[in-house]
């Protein structure tokens, strides 16, 4: 009997075990009396319990290792993604060019389009170090495609089973275990327009030892893609701009230009907005041709480079007791590419988010064209600027990201019921990222600050700044500034993260006694696991002293302690039509260091019938614990404009005449009465804190499944399955805008609420001092809908094989509540939240020769809701993909493949749309940006 390792968890009587390396364990352990009775009962994944494969309680996708070297794809993330249970993907290397805090290359899953940090991935059945700091989400970049046996997906919530973040469900990745011989994988390709070249290398070796008892496998992979240019692509050439109707305007690129772009008042007491025209003089007009394409210099894929080794080992220390070890490594380098910084008024820099200037250009400057300084107002002392310093190069973002994971356990029988398994784990996961090619703000002013010096020439009007290398810099004309001041006012941000996890557990299973209509199957078990996560940036980017978004250290850590059990009961067996009816529960209560105490449990229940068909139900209550992020992300500063809704007692423009009543009656209740008048100017400025809140609480998720398998008897090779599932969230953790805060405050039933809380009046003057947006448990979400799966093999006369596969998710209801009394969005049929996705495969083999054919199906979209006109629909989109295979000999084979034969291009969504990627102009997690794409590949088996 093969007896796979459940998850369990241990508190610190296992921490003994540590000092073994901490890693990852099967056991293969039974004495000789229990193989016959148990040799067909495995751990699936959703539950701990040995059972039959065939009675598994809850719904569950299956990917093989034949569905993955069908597919052509190196990534498992890549396969997994195309799947319809899947939502949009909140990382890959199509959209990440833009997303420079810890995020360049990664490529994450999102089940149910509820969140990377609601799906939990597992690795053989126990969690993986997570690849983004402050979060719980998976790098599937750190596991090799070739040690891969299959991938099972169980969706919903199963947290009772796995602890925190299985709300959406789980990704299990189950490896290989018994290869013997070496196994050769090589395999490159491009795309259609011939760029994004790509080449993958795998070797595999496995082998037994000490006359069986013992097996090792080890595994070397290197991955390298190429890039893509967004200007190599139609679709992204231009920048565009999209439209309140949804219709797109190209080009559209950002005002912010090489030549500049000057704001001032005239001395004719106009305004003037110039730039510098064909004849060298700053009188020219910004017009779309002369904007800037900021998409020349993006991409829409990243190069990305993998390394992986990776390697398990198990010895059957008795017939009754087994060690089982794994470890592994992957460094991964992705860079990302931007346009050259833009830089102007906008930036307000400081420390703690605190104002202290604006790059203005002031009048004293000396290299001011004439044509300017004639045509301001003598009582003007600046001109406000836009300026890009095309000349500073290219914003790069390189990353460097490894991952190492080590894991040791052993599995043993008590008797020939009961079995017990203990491992320990450590996972750990460093990046060190920067972006080079910025501005450092306070050498900016420095050298803009500009005068005439004693020589004739231009100078830095500070002594100091002089002192320390500052040359004027000249904003008039791409090719104006001097190579020193570049060179003095160039910055760099560095930002690195460190993510550590350890487990420890232990659990048993076995059988507890015998009803008429069966065993009574147990398991339960003790783990004991602790989080450590911090995001490191440099002194200048912590303060906002550069061109770059502003962050803070970020550091925390928590430990949890769990217990769990799962029974398995039989109700019924053999009463007639009825083969079998059986219930199971699981319950899992886990103490937090950061939140106290949470329980999770599920009911499940499966009816088996004559004739092949069974029907199954589960009713969950599920959490997800917040994470370090949310928990621990230091409080700074910030500030922006507000509008107070108590301007004059209460603004109530636009309101109903009952919403208007409530509004006046809560700014009186806080002093404000039609006699106030807000400050216009101080809330230009309103400060407040944001970031991590300690006091969150856990997510709560109920999610129910109800549905039916067929599997006929008369038609071997067929099996239909449809489920009807349901996934409510409560307390979800968020944070609300700013402007949403201040008017809630005023507009919920009374001023007792949380937004009142966070909104700070002067307790004399009743300005809005402050506004913080902390993060809260807040918001709601419910999605509902309908899987479907047909599988069907069968042989034709000809002597060939075909199969049949097709996988569908309906959505019914798709909706969001960002806090208690706000309206309800609906976001079914917005873009990646399609009612119908669909994916079928259509499989022939005869003897050598294997073809396969995919198709992808996404239903129609709407890019925005509350507009009405054509061009804000989007149609249905259908991709699909065919593979070649030839076998030469057992264990040898070439293959040759097309991804997206037909070449659909993707539809266009463009900026401001939330899901517009701004390097590919449209939704490039959704959507195929790429167009049509080869490779040819080749797998060589020596050995068994």
């Amino acid at each position: 009997m093969i007896c796979k390792l459940t998850k369990c968890r241990m508190h610190h009587p296992f921490i003994v075990l540590f000092f073994l390396s901490c890693i990852s364990v099967d056991i293969f352990a039974q004495s000789e009396n229990q193989s016959a009775r148990m040799l067909e009962e495995v751990v699936v994944t959703g539950s701990r319990i040995l059972r039959s494969s065939a009675d598994a309680p809850n719904p569950m996708v299956d990917v093989g290792r034949e569905d993955l070297n069908l597919s052509g794809m190196q990534n498992i993330a890549d396969v997994l993604n195309t799947l319809p249970v899947f939502g949009t993907p909140a990382a890959t290397a199509l959209t990440t060019n833009t997303d420079i805090f810890s995020g360049v290359g990664q490529n994450l899953l999102d089940l149910r389009n509820l969140g990377a940090s609601r799906t939990l991935v597992l690795l053989n059945g126990r969690r993986h170090v997570a690849g983004r700091a402050g979060t719980s989400a998976v790098d599937i970049n750190a596991i090799p495609s070739e040690f891969i046996e299959r991938v099972e997906i169980v969706t919903g919530g199963a947290s009772a089973v796995y602890g925190s973040e299985a709300i959406a469900g789980v990704v299990n990745i189950i490896t290989r275990k018994d290869l013997e011989g070496l196994q050769t994988n090589i395999q490159t390709g491009m795309t259609g327009e011939g760029d994004g070249e790509n080449a993958h290398v795998s070797l595999t070796y496995g082998s037994k030892l000490f006359d069986d008892r013992a097996h090792f496998m080890v595994n070397a992979s290197f991955n390298d893609h190429g890039e893509i240019d967004s200007i190599d692509r139609e679709n992204s050439a231009l920048d565009a701009f999209q439209n309140s109707d949804g219709s797109i305007q190209s080009p559209a690129g950002s005002g912010v230009v090489p030549d500049s772009l000057l704001l001032y008042p005239t001395n004719t007491g106009g305004f003037n907005v110039v730039t510098r025209g064909a004849d060298s003089l700053y009188t020219a007009s910004l017009t779309p041709e002369t904007r800037f394409n900021r998409i020349a210099d993006r991409k829409i894929l990243l190069p990305v480079e993998r390394k992986l080794f990776a390697g398990t080992f198990s010895f059957d220390i008795s017939d009754t007791l087994f060690l089982s070890a794994e470890a592994s490594y992957s460094d991964t380098k992705a860079t990302a590419e931007s346009e050259p910084v833009a830089i102007g008024n906008f930036w307000p820099f400081g420390l703690d988010g605190q104002s202290q200037g604006l790059l203005d250009l002031p009048i004293s400057n000396p290299f001011i064209p004439a044509e300017v300084l004639s045509s301001i107002d003598p009582a003007e002392t600046t001109i406000a600027f836009f300026a890009r310093p095309t000349r500073l190069g290219n914003r790069l973002h390189p990353v460097d990201r490894t991952s190492t994971r080590f894991a040791v356990g052993l599995d043993g029988a008590i008797d020939e019921n009961w079995m017990w398994s203990a491992y320990v784990q450590h996972g750990q996961t460093l990046e060190e990222q920067s972006t080079v090619n910025l501005v450092n703000l306070r050498k900016y002013v420095e050298s803009i600050n500009a005068e005439i010096g004693p020589d004739g020439n231009p100078r830095c009007i500070s002594a100091v700044a002089r002192a320390e290398g500052c040359a004027p810099y000249n904003i008039f004309g791409s090719e104006a500034a001097s190579q020193a001041s570049l060179d003095y006012l160039r910055g760099e941000a560095l930002y690195s993260s460190n993510i550590r996890q350890r487990v420890a557990a232990a659990s048993v299973t076995g059988t507890v006694f015998e009803m008429p209509a069966g065993e009574v199957k147990l398991a339960a078990g003790v783990e004991y696991r602790s989080e450590k996560s911090s995001f490191d940036v440099d002194s200048l980017t912590e303060q906002g002293l550069l061109t770059f978004a502003q962050s803070l250290d970020t550091v925390g850590e928590y430990d949890v302690s769990e217990i769990f059990a799962e029974v398995s009961v039989p109700l019924v067996q053999d009463l007639g039509i009825l083969q079998s009816a059986n219930v199971d529960a699981a319950v899992r209560v886990a103490n937090y260091s950061t939140i106290g105490t949470t329980n999770s449990w599920n009911v499940s229940t499966l009816f088996r019938f004559n004739g092949g068909l069974k029907l199954r139900g589960t009713y969950s209550e599920a959490t997800r614990a917040p994470n370090i992020g949310e928990l621990f992300l230091p409080q700074s500063g910030a500030a922006g404009r507000v509008a107070d809704p108590c301007d004059g007692g209460g603004s109530v423009s636009g309101l109903t005449s009952e919403a208007a009543a409530l509004r006046i009656a809560n700014c009186s209740a806080l002093g404000v009465d039609a006699t106030f008048v807000a400050d216009q100017l101080s809330l230009e400025s309103v400060f407040g804190l944001q970031g991590g809140n300690p006091g969150l609480s856990e997510e709560t998720a109920v999610t129910t499944t109800v549905g039916f398998v067929l599997s006929p008897d008369s038609l071997p090779g067929f099996s239909a399955s449809v489920d009807w599932w349901d996934i409510s969230i409560d307390d979800a953790i968020g944070s609300i805008a700013r402007q949403v805060t201040v008017d809630q405050c005023v507009d919920q039933p009374n001023t007792t609420n949380q937004f009142c809380g966070n909104t700070v009046r002067d307790t004399t003057s009743l300005q809005i001092r402050a506004v913080n947006t902390l993060t809260q448990n807040l918001a709601s979400e419910n999605i509902s809908g309908v899987d479907t799966e047909l599988q069907w093999n069968f042989e034709i006369p000809s002597g060939s094989n075909l199969g049949v596969r097709l996988l569908a998710t309906y959505l019914l209801e798709d909706e969001q509540q960002q806090f208690s009394g706000s309206t309800v969005r609906d976001q079914l049929d917005e873009i990646g939240r399609p009612q119908l996705k669909a994916m079928s495969e259509i499989r022939y083999n005869r003897g050598p020769y294997t073809l396969n054919l995919t198709t992808r199906f996404i239903d129609s979209a709407i890019k925005d809701k509350n507009v009405s006109s054509q061009s804000n629909d989007i149609s249905s989109m259908t991709y699909t993909d065919i593979q070649f295979r030839y076998a030469f000999s057992e264990g040898t084979e070439a293959y040759f493949g097309i991804d997206n034969a037909f070449d659909k291009d993707a539809p266009q969504i463009a900026s401001p749309h939330p899901r517009a990627d701004l390097s590919s102009q449209t939704a490039s997690n959704i959507y195929d940006p790429i167009g049509r794409a080869f490779y040819v590949g080749a797998n060589v088996r020596l050995g068994q």
